[in-house]
């Protein structure tokens, strides 16, 4: 769990917005803490990191951490949560062109934001990678009834993306399916 030193930076500063309970938040990582256990040893690459709350999990595992954060202020409190992680590097940068060392990637964005440009890029990154964990969060959240249509359908959505990408994935639920996790193990 995140040290208690952490919480106040982690759970008690966010700029202008509304988040998840703190309760919520720590099931959450309870539920992901076997899944990140695939990362043992890896160097990976987190794609919307947001203030850094899933990258002091991660770090426990990884060898190496790098998270993007597109958002100046969460990218601004990612790097507060730095100082605790020595092996973590953090950019305020989204999907770019740019290349990184990672033989593992964890995407928390919903993929069906992405633009085309995007998705082609997630590609390029996931052919060098041996696991990929894509978790849903609610923040990406569309209006009600257009959540209850995209819930259904992304799980399966995502799975076949990235059986598409040479994976083979297994969609995970949490909290009364909730939230979900795909994850993809290079076949």
């Amino acid at each position: 769990m995140i040290p208690k030193e952490l919480h106040k930076q982690l759970f008690d500063k966010w700029v202008g917005r509304k988040y998840s309970s703190r309760e919520r938040i720590k099931k959450r990582q309870l539920h992901i803490e076997p899944l990140l256990m695939l990362l043992k040893g890896r160097n990976v690459l987190e794609i919307g990191c947001n203030a850094g709350i899933l990258a002091y999990e991660i770090c426990k595992h990884a060898k190496t951490y790098i998270g993007l954060e597109p958002d100046k202020d969460y990218y601004s409190q990612a790097v507060l949560v730095k100082r605790h992680l020595p092996q973590a590097e953090f950019y305020n940068e989204g999907l770019s062109d740019r290349q990184y060392a990672c033989d593992a990637v964890v995407i928390c964005v919903a993929l069906y934001l992405l633009s085309s440009k995007e998705i082609e890029y997630l590609k390029t990154v996931l052919a060098n990678c041996d696991i990929a964990i894509i978790q849903e969060r609610s923040a990406n959240r569309p209006s009600t009834k257009m959540y209850n249509a995209y819930k259904l359908h992304e799980p399966k959505r995502i799975r076949k993306f990235l059986m598409g990408c040479g994976f083979h994935a297994e969609v995970y639920f949490s909290l009364g399916q909730k939230y979900f996790e795909v994850v993809g193990v290079r076949a």
